[in-house]
Parts: C-alpha cells; sequence; structure tokens
C-alpha cells in the first residue's frame, strides 16, 4: 500500500512538472502560427461597429534578434523586454487600416494619439487589482500598405505575473468604440 501511494504521488508530481513546462518551437514561424491560432489564449478580438481591435502577445524572441554578441544598446533592450510583457494591437475597419476610413480632420487627431498619447489609454488589470499602465507605445508607421494600423505596447512584466488572469483595456480615444476589452489567462502567457 505504502508503495503505491510513493507511486501515485511520484506519478502526480511528474504530471505537474510536465505540464509547467515552457512550450518550445523549433522555429520563428512555428512560434507565430502557435500565437495566431486562437485556442491557444494569445490573440484576443473586440469590435464596435465597423472597428475591429486584434490584441496579439508578442513575446521577446519575436521582438529581439538572436545573435550571440549584443551591442551596447542592443544588451540594453534583451534586458528590458525579458521583464516585459507585449503586445500588438491591431486596429482595422471594414477589414483595412483604420486611418484610412477616417475623415481629413479626424485624421491627423488620431496619428498624433497613436504617435504620441496611448500609453493613456491602455491599462492591464491583473485580478481585478489596480490598473497598470503602459511603460511604452510605440506606432508602427505601415503608410497604407498594411492590414491594420498597429501598435506595440509594452507593460512590466513582473506587475503582472502574479494574477491568474489580465484583462486589458483599451479606452476610448477618438475612434467612437468606447473601451475595448481583452481577457488572458497569466499561465498562457508564461507558456511560451
Amino acid at each position: 500500500m505504502k508503495r503505491m501511494l510513493i507511486a501515485f504521488l511520484l506519478m502526480c508530481l511528474f504530471s505537474a512538472c510536465e505540464s509547467s513546462k515552457s512550450k518550445t518551437f523549433k522555429t520563428r514561424a512555428e512560434l507565430i502560427k502557435y500565437i495566431n491560432n486562437p485556442e491557444n489564449g494569445l490573440k484576443k478580438t473586440d469590435s464596435s461597429g465597423t472597428v475591429k481591435a486584434t490584441f496579439t502577445y508578442r513575446p521577446a524572441e519575436l521582438i529581439l534578434p538572436k545573435q550571440m554578441t549584443y551591442t551596447k544598446d542592443q544588451l540594453e533592450l534583451v534586458r528590458k523586454y525579458q521583464n516585459s510583457l507585449a503586445f500588438v494591437i491591431g486596429f482595422t475597419a471594414n477589414g483595412k487600416e483604420v486611418l484610412n476610413h477616417l475623415q481629413s480632420g479626424q485624421y491627423s487627431g488620431i496619428v498624433q494619439t497613436f504617435g504620441f498619447r496611448m500609453e493613456r489609454y491602455i491599462k492591464a488589470i491583473p485580478d481585478g487589482a489596480a490598473a497598470v499602465s503602459a511603460e511604452q507605445c510605440l506606432f508602427l508607421q505601415t503608410f497604407g500598405m498594411g492590414a491594420a494600423n498597429q501598435l506595440l505596447v509594452v507593460f512590466d512584466k513582473r506587475k503582472l505575473i502574479h494574477s491568474k488572469k489580465i484583462d486589458f483595456v483599451v479606452g476610448e480615444f477618438g475612434l467612437r468604440t468606447g473601451d475595448l476589452h481583452f481577457s488572458f489567462r497569466t499561465e498562457d502567457l508564461m507558456n511560451i
């Protein structure tokens, strides 16, 4: 009986260790495919009217170049993004870049907001605790050639990883969408 109990406990311990392992990928394309599969919980969408927003996790492996040696500036980036959670938010209207659908008077204001003020509107809320502001937002200029207008949004990982769930909110910033909500399980984000 004692041996069976020990064997059962060892099996439980082994299964727990196996299930908590991070996933590994052989290629960059394999990682991107995994992230873009909605079943894996790393890509969420919300929409209002004709505007659709997609919030996609972007691990450091997809942001930083893999190389043997880094310059001083590159090494600083590596350190920064290892302690960060990064996401790309894409905004579309009718399947095209949202900026292409704006009137000229609204266009320049939204471009200014995308470029310089989005940190004010994007928050992470871990398990209903106090909101955590984005540390950095970078507007990825596509000049009308992309499928979506995109922002790279970076949060301090240390402020978020101790929760079970993180709700991300993009507040109304001029597109008349109201607040957009994206909910991620922390476990899904940490298993890559």
